[in-house]
């Protein structure tokens, strides 16, 4: 299950200390907290702890942290952080292809637990589609693009369970050849997420 504690900590450092960059539309920013979002709050005097404060309330809780697989728990925040709680819930929903209604109810949540590991490439495929629709993307889309290869590795270092591929779907739904990839094992697509390629391990 989903551990904020977890989660949070290479969030945080990515998101590093005190900026007031002259392209960031958020403005001054502490910890990734933008003086846009809470503009009633002292983002200078921000501490560590209350940034942490304010990403389990608006942004952890709302997703449903805790009900979360491993992996996707770290994915699904950085998300909502960055593109919002309910953008965070569609694009788990649109890689799991059910209905996008942006609520973490019942029939999303087992279908995502379901879908693991494979899930993840899915939803990083469909965040990264929506980040080519944001205009900010050219000024900060390099950050954002190292930051999630080193969140991913971090996703694929935790523990979760394996899965495998059902012999009547392994020679017809593959993408790559069944050579390249492993016929088992903690890198190849989960029954749940039928629709996704076999994986192979990031480099």
């Amino acid at each position: 299950m989903g551990d904020f504690h977890r989660c949070i900590e290479p969030i945080l450092r990515e998101e590093g200390g005190l900026s007031n960059l002259p392209d960031d539309p958020g403005g001054l920013t502490h910890y990734g907290i933008s003086q846009r979002s809470y503009p009633h709050l002292n983002i200078a005097e921000l501490t560590r702890d209350d940034a942490k404060a304010l990403y389990q309330r608006d942004y952890w809780l709302p997703i449903g942290g805790a009900l979360l697989p491993v992996g996707l728990d770290l994915m699904m925040l950085d998300c909502a952080i960055h593109q919002g709680a309910s953008t965070a819930i569609r694009l788990l929903q649109q890689a799991l292809r059910i209905r996008d209604d942006g609520l973490l109810g019942p029939e999303t949540l087992n279908a995502a637990k379901a879908a693991m590991p494979g899930l993840l490439e899915a939803y990083a495929a469909e965040r990264a589609l929506r980040y080519e629709f944001n205009p900010n993307e050219l000024r900060f889309g390099r950050g954002r693009r190292n930051w999630r290869p080193g969140c991913q590795r971090r996703i694929w270092a935790m523990p979760m369970p394996i899965c495998r591929w059902p012999m009547k779907w392994k020679n017809a739904i593959r993408t790559t050849p069944a050579s390249s990839a492993p016929a088992s094992g903690r890198y190849s697509a989960c029954p749940g997420w039928w629709k996704a390629p076999a994986m192979t391990p990031p480099m």
